[in-house]
């Protein structure tokens, strides 16, 4: 289970991740697709961490949807359709934001 017990760590960690896409995304509409996953993955994190669970041993976020009944595991790659179609994905983001999260 994830959970967020300082909100004003989390909510640095996301503006962090968001302005690393602004220095280091070249293509605007990629950088709009990375913010967009970032703050999909934030509100899914907030919302949702009971349903999710970073595994340390495969350094990888476990993350079930409800609404697919599938589980993803991100780690730099992820099974779902955006990431298959060479897309940011919101499961890739949440993994990041997770471990930035837990690593500060």
């Amino acid at each position: 289970m994830i959970e967020i017990k300082d909100k004003a760590k989390f909510d640095e960690t996301v503006s962090a991740a968001i302005e690393q896409v602004a220095f280091t995304v070249e293509q605007d509409w990629m950088a709009k697709r990375w913010i967009n996953a970032i703050n999909k993955a934030a509100e899914m994190i907030e919302a949702q961490g009971e349903f999710m669970t970073f595994d340390e041993a495969d350094n990888s976020l476990l993350i079930w949807n409800q609404e697919s009944n599938q589980i993803y595991t991100a780690n730099g790659v992820c099974q779902c359709r955006a990431f298959e179609q060479g897309y940011p994905c919101k499961h890739r983001a949440a993994y990041k934001l997770v471990k930035n999260y837990q690593s500060c």
